[in-house]
């Protein structure tokens, strides 16, 4: 977004990073997604190694030339898994963080967000609520969403990340017609994430810095639910009073955090008029400013350079 994932790819500069090899250490790669597949269905990944396998377990697979441990996956290994002319590849993503970070930095481009949502600009009668809880959830969020699901898509159509560890406690059953139409649930949006947000009108999430800034850069309106209690650092705390007192977002935070008070705060987002403020609270923050310049004078100030 602000640090330029969306801005270099779009005119006039165009940049798409073809060519450019990354590699990405972290917890592993679901490498079944399809951002990590080119047109007709091949990997784009170059290989995959993974330190916690043991070719003792796996035979057919070897460490990679010169390195005692590990196992290595060519993109011959990975290709044929997917046509299934084999088993599928043991390797794993821990708990999803490589295969987001991957997506983001090295995955393929799926459209715009409303073409990943599947959604007709023309045809959409409500603004678009994004729901996020972070890359495992917030139970919070979810219940609070599931609790007023029938009330939240006569107001808007709802795009709702549950994260992966709490999928299952979100899904709905025996839904109304009205939600039937206007709500989508995803375990986890992957690349597409920046696209989705530029597409959405207003954002209900966790107060953590890198989203909210991301959301903030595009002028979001957003009602924060931050996460609170004595197991947390209150950094969220305060990330979702900065934006509140700035004029950006309402703050649903402690013994606020209720299904009255999150309709009370949605009833205004829904309103294209009433969210126009908070939209150009959300600008102004960002307004004129050069990250990657503050983030070079820091260092550049801390070292003494």
């Amino acid at each position: 977004i602000d640090t330029g994932i969306i801005r270099v790819q779009r005119p006039p500069l165009s940049l798409t990073g073809m060519g450019t090899v990354v590699t990405i250490i972290d917890t592993g790669i679901d490498y079944t997604e399809p951002v990590f597949k080119n047109p007709d269905g091949t990997t784009r990944i170059l290989a995959i190694w993974d330190q916690t396998l043991k070719s003792s377990d796996y035979p057919q697979f070897h460490a990679p030339e010169g390195i005692p441990y590990g196992l290595e996956f060519s993109r011959e290994d990975i290709n044929r898994a997917l046509r299934g002319e084999t088993e599928p590849l043991p390797t794993k993503d821990q708990n999803g963080h490589g295969t987001a970070m991957a997506s983001v930095a090295a995955g393929s481009s799926l459209g715009n967000g409303l073409e990943f949502l599947g959604v007709d600009k023309n045809s959409l009668t409500k603004p678009i609520l994004l729901v996020l809880g972070g890359s495992l959830g917030a139970k919070q969020i979810n219940d609070l969403v599931k609790e007023n699901l029938d009330w939240l898509c006569s107001k808007f159509f709802v795009v709702h990340q549950t994260g992966e560890k709490n999928v299952d406690d979100a899904k709905v059953q025996n839904v109304s017609s009205e939600v039937e139409l206007n709500y989508k649930s995803y375990p986890f949006i992957y690349s597409q994430m920046p696209d989705v947000i530029a597409a959405s009108d207003v954002i209900l999430s966790r107060a953590g810095a890198n989203s909210i800034w991301e959301c903030a850069t595009l002028g979001k309106p957003m009602v924060l639910v931050p996460l609170c209690g004595s197991g947390t650092r209150g950094d969220q705390e305060d990330n979702a009073s900065f934006f509140e007192k700035s004029g950006g977002a309402f703050v649903l935070a402690r013994e606020n955090a209720t299904s009255e008070k999150l309709k009370e705060c949605l009833d205004v987002m829904s309103d294209a008029s009433k969210r126009e403020s908070f939209v150009q609270a959300n600008y102004s923050l960002t307004k004129n400013t050069n990250p990657a310049e503050k983030i070079a004078n820091l260092i550049y100030n801390e070292f003494n350079l």
